[in-house]
């Protein structure tokens, strides 16, 4: 009888364990379990919002459940204080890793903040608003690309009175507009002018992002059961986000030949494409050599050797401009695409931003005869106060990037929303969906309401987050506001 029963107990110690560990403790014991469940299954279970963020529906099925219970929320992660969560020595989570290209980090994928730091500081003055709204540079690239392919391309549809789906056209905008400011003019795509390969770049950035939520939400089962031929990752998504990778690399590996015949190195054996001709202003890779030279110089420093281009430089710096172009270019198509449907859907306030474009000193007009090709300089266009406040109502609204930005509880634990000894490691993130609907900010937060930001105090600007926050916010952010 007593060997039965230690059989029975022996037999039943693992399933009591398993109770214990992943239900009583997390829902009754565990510091987490005092903050409001987004969801009733939250506390035992990440299921309710892995179906949520597969399905693209977090942010709002996240936002209401802090409508109804709070600041703070459970959901398996928790959600609270920008300032808290977005210090230094909060990490990023193992979430950014997937979105590594060519098997090295950009500044994206960077778990920790001390290399983050030294990549960001290689780019940051050329994406700074005071570099960006005096540079010469840009303002010939911005003028060539406005006049002689978007506006172009706008004029011959209206000529031929044959309707325009504009979005298309304004994707490959953003796209050649990243690529010119990265490579120079020569260097950069030419999307507007060939719809072909803007077709084949767009599809295959859709293959990329349509397995992004299995590498970054279950990393660990799509690896294991890809050892055993499931695929939850169909094998064509990768496909296509290996063809993104080729065709900029070899954006970049054309680039690198005009980058080394203006510093007089050593041209590159690998075979590509020379650009032809001289190379004017417009066509010098401004952002290329700057990331080039600044990562030869540190490697440099570490090793002793002259600086010298080696192939993981070529791959690193290839990762780096690919993700800016990535990160910059669907989400201002997004922005962009709002503000055009918002500025239809109010003709007076659409009114209103062609009164103030006209009273520019050097206002943009749509020449077909004159050959014209002057802009209104960017400093003109920043201080155009409808403007910007239709911008920012848009991104407010319509936040490109609107959900979670993951960070990990730093050693020792940390206090949030009131709620002390969050363990460490506990994935934690706020949301821009939720912080630009604090009705206590925005009064009437779901209407699109740009004259709010006419006489917004600060309050307002402290809780826009269309960016991000604290040292490892968007580095574009600054580009981003002079594409728009």
């Amino acid at each position: 009888m007593g060997l039965h029963l230690s059989v029975i107990i022996l037999a039943l110690f693992p399933t009591v364990l398993s109770i214990y560990k992943y239900i009583i403790y997390p829902a009754f014991l565990s510091p987490l379990s005092r903050i409001p469940n987004a969801h009733r299954t939250s506390s035992i279970s990440p299921l309710w919002i892995l179906y949520k963020r597969w399905k693209y529906q977090d942010p709002p099925a996240v936002h209401a459940a802090h409508l109804q219970k709070g600041n703070a929320i459970s959901i398996n992660c928790v959600k609270d204080g920008v300032n808290i969560v977005y210090a230094p020595n909060f990490d990023k989570s193992g979430w950014y890793s997937p979105l590594e290209n060519y098997g090295v980090q950009s500044m994206v994928s960077m778990l920790a903040g001390g290399p983050h730091s030294i990549r960001k500081r290689m780019l940051s003055h050329f994406y700074s608003k005071s570099y960006l709204l005096s540079s010469p540079f840009l303002s010939s690239i911005t003028s060539t690309l406005v006049h002689t392919r978007f506006l172009h391309q706008l004029t011959t549809f209206a000529s031929s009175q044959s309707p325009l789906d504009i979005i298309p056209v304004v994707l490959a905008f953003t796209i050649d507009m990243n690529t010119s400011y990265q490579f120079g003019i020569a260097g950069g795509t030419k999307y507007m002018q060939n719809e072909e390969e803007r077709n084949k770049f767009v599809e295959f950035y859709r293959m990329r992002m349509s397995c992004v939520f299995w590498r970054q939400e279950l990393p660990e089962l799509t690896k294991w059961m890809e050892r055993f031929g499931l695929r939850v990752v169909k094998r064509r998504y990768d496909d296509g986000h290996r063809q993104l990778e080729k065709i900029f690399l070899r954006l970049c590996d054309r680039t690198a030949v005009t980058y080394e015949s203006l510093t007089n190195r050593k041209p590159s054996s690998r075979p590509v494409d020379k650009l032809d001709g001289g190379v004017k202003e417009e066509d010098y890779p401004l952002v290329y050599a700057q990331l080039r030279s600044s990562i030869e110089t540190l490697d440099s420093k570490a090793t002793g050797l002259i600086p010298q281009q080696t192939e993981r430089q070529r791959l690193e710096i290839a990762c780096e401009l690919f993700d800016l172009l990535i990160a910059g270019f669907d989400t201002s198509t997004i922005t962009l695409k709002w503000l055009m449907y918002n500025l239809c859907q109010h003709p007076d306030i659409q009114e209103k931003l062609i009164t103030e474009l006209r009273s520019m000193d050097e206002p943009l007009l749509v020449s077909t005869s004159s050959g014209s090709t002057s802009f209104p300089s960017p400093k003109t266009l920043d201080s155009l106060p409808h403007l910007e406040a239709i911008i920012l109502e848009t991104l407010r609204l319509h936040p490109a990037a609107p959900g979670t930005l993951p960070r990990l509880v730093p050693q020792g634990g940390a206090t949030l929303g009131g709620y002390d000894n969050i363990p460490t490691g506990t994935r934690v993130s706020a949301q821009a969906y939720s912080l630009h609907r604090n009705a206590d900010v925005f009064l009437d937060p779901e209407a699109w309401k740009p004259e709010r930001w006419l006489d917004a105090g600060p309050e307002m600007q402290m809780w826009f987050w269309a960016f991000g926050s604290g040292g490892r916010m968007c580095v574009g952010k600054s580009f981003a506001f002079y594409r728009k």
